[in-house]
């Protein structure tokens, strides 16, 4: 059991593994125990909770465990509601994985977050969870930028709205949401700072409807924000929409997006077939051990009252600061 003092409602995190992943589940409490997220800060929390994280040691364990509805390429999920994360081991997963330490922060976030927004965690839309979770956790890296200069180029870019309840089941498709997703919750964040993300969560947790808590927050409205990201983005990437518009002199960049992306779905696939040969032959059974943990308690960080002014480095994107009504 190891104290998590910047956690929202759920102070403590118990760690369940198999013996042969002690060595792991002790670096993700350390993990764990690090991670500071800012933008929780002065939000409203509940009383004292524990929060559970699950090594499932082969895949009929994190199945049982997930209750079996879960997508063959994901590696973890929250249960916020339980207070769980179950997350499949390392071992079981072959090939260019993701460092378990951001998987357990993408998943961290998802629970925080659904602990700060209390009842009112229904009116986040989905891109938004998947968003600050990947954002927080450090997955934006030269891929997710290749991958978004050949969205633009393909302009297959989607509306948030039909990001708000659910993600595509298929690989391809789902790789776009969550992509724009991490691009749309950057953009808050460069634009307005981490104080604006959390005035919008404290406002939506007020309002429980995500427009009213954009206008709230930022002055704007929900279309307003969006086409804004969508400028942003054309901005950040327009070499892509000049290689769209001129092929002939930008062939050469296209065909190395095009090679690039070709990579990175092949090294996806292959933990994917990684992941079904593990399910054939993984043991079933293995029984859940407990980690013994340290435990130290800091003391938790006082909240900043401070209503700070935010503004954007970028002319095309100032606005007047975010603000908590």
């Amino acid at each position: 059991m190891v104290r998590l003092p910047h956690a929202p409602g759920a102070p403590f995190l118990e760690v369940r593994h198999a013996a042969r992943d002690e060595r792991l589940a002790r670096r993700l409490a350390a993990v764990a125990r690090g991670f500071d997220p800012r933008i929780f800060e002065s939000l409203p929390t509940g009383g004292a909770d524990t929060l559970r994280l699950l090594l499932a040691a082969d895949e009929g364990s994190f199945r049982r465990a997930s209750g079996g509805r879960f997508p063959d390429w994901g590696l973890a999920v929250a249960f916020p509601a339980s207070r769980e994360i179950v997350m499949r081991s390392p071992r079981i997963v072959s090939g260019d994985t993701q460092d378990p330490g951001r998987v357990l922060v993408h998943e961290l976030v998802h629970v925080y977050l659904a602990l700060a927004l209390g009842p009112a965690e229904h009116a986040a839309p989905r891109w938004l969870h998947e968003g600050l979770a990947s954002l927080l956790a450090g997955e934006w890296g030269w891929s997710e930028r290749v991958d978004m200069a050949v969205v633009l180029l393909s302009g297959r870019l989607l509306p948030l709205e039909r990001l708000e309840r659910s993600f595509p089941v298929d690989t391809k498709p789902a790789e776009l949401a969550y992509l724009e997703s991490l691009t749309a919750a950057a953009y808050l964040r460069d634009v307005w700072g981490e104080r604006g993300l959390t005035l919008l969560l404290r406002n939506l947790r007020r309002h429980a409807r995500f427009d009213t808590a954009v206008r709230a927050t930022y002055g704007i409205t929900y279309a307003e924000f969006e086409e804004r990201w969508r400028q942003s983005i054309g901005r950040r990437f327009g070499w892509a929409a000049a290689a769209a518009s001129s092929w002939t002199l930008w062939a050469p960049a296209a065909v190395l997006l095009a090679l690039l992306a070709v990579m990175r779905r092949t090294r996806y696939r292959a933990r994917l077939r990684a992941l079904q040969r593990a399910e054939a032959t993984a043991a079933e059974g293995q029984e859940w051990e407990g980690a013994a943990m340290g435990v130290d308690d800091p003391t938790p960080r006082e909240a900043d009252a401070q209503e700070d002014a935010v503004t954007s480095e970028d002319d095309a994107d100032r606005q007047e600061a975010p603000r908590d009504r």
